[in-house]
């Protein structure tokens, strides 16, 4: 598929600078390096004052080079923890790149906005809010100022973020997020099984693409069973993957992104059919 090879391309780029700027999410600060490119690409970023939060949120959004050449609308992949991924993300853009990326910079708030009330972090249980705010603020704000495809929104969380991603899958119902990326997820905080089942109870479709990973030096014996319940039940409309991979919880980035938007990727209809 054309849009999976342009899209690894540019992530493979990414990884290289995100290992030097990955060790802060232990304190949930910083940003990410990379040096200029000489192709015509766009950053803009504004503030959104949150009503259901109760704060103003800085948003980073990356515009490709081939953006003003179409018509047609973009996949648009929404970055958690923006201070730490989206500018190497956005360094990495190939000229022949279609995608917008888009930045949420609250890593200082990830213990409180994407975690439940847990066993980790005492600061947890801003989950619902967050998440409303993204569906029904931040996101309606951007389909009015960019060309993007709804069917193609793309949720990508590491770690707590990564946590949040599973909170998305069984809240949203593929909605806002048809598209779920969570690599190496804090779910040993809090009862992930337990939202699954409530949502089993309730519904037997699950219309989204959703890959996850987990690290065998990191959190992979706490997502495992919680994939395996996912997928042995069988919903509607899920296609699903889990891949475990060798490495530490910052060490399988660059694997799990190059699996996982490889096969996400070739889940998609293809653009010449």
């Amino acid at each position: 598929m054309i849009w999976t090879h342009k899209l690894v391309k540019s992530l493979l780029v990414t990884i290289v600078f995100i290992f030097g700027a990955i060790s802060i999410l232990a304190t949930g600060g910083g940003s990410g390096g990379g040096s200029d490119s000489e192709i015509s690409k766009t950053m803009e970023t504004f503030s959104i004052e949150s009503e259901v939060v109760g704060i103003k949120y800085n948003i980073s959004v990356g515009l490709p080079p081939t953006y003003d050449d179409t018509d047609t609308p973009h996949t648009a992949i929404f970055l958690l923890d923006g201070e730490i991924f989206f500018n190497d993300f956005y360094q990495s853009y190939d000229e022949d790149d279609n995608h917008i990326l888009i930045g949420i910079n609250n890593s200082y708030r990830r213990d409180t906005d994407y975690m439940p009330i847990n066993t980790c972090w005492e600061n947890g249980g801003g989950n619902q809010s967050f998440f409303m705010f993204i569906k029904t603020e931040l996101v309606p704000y951007l389909d009015t100022q960019y060309n993007i495809d709804p069917s193609l929104r793309i949720l990508v969380g590491h770690s707590n973020g990564g946590s949040f991603v599973f909170y998305t899958l069984f809240t949203d119902h593929g909605e806002t997020f048809p598209l779920l990326f969570s690599n190496d997820a804090s779910v040993r905080c809090w009862d992930v099984l337990s939202l699954e089942q409530s949502y089993n109870d309730q519904n037997l479709d699950l219309p989204v693409i959703f890959y996850s990973s987990g690290a065998t030096e990191g959190g992979a014996d706490d997502v495992r069973p919680v994939m395996e319940k996912i997928i042995s039940r069988d919903y509607v409309g899920l296609k699903v993957k889990y891949d475990e991979i060798q490495g530490t919880h910052e060490g399988i980035l660059n694997t799990a992104f190059s699996n996982g938007f490889d096969w996400i990727g070739s889940q998609l209809p293809d653009p010449s059919d």
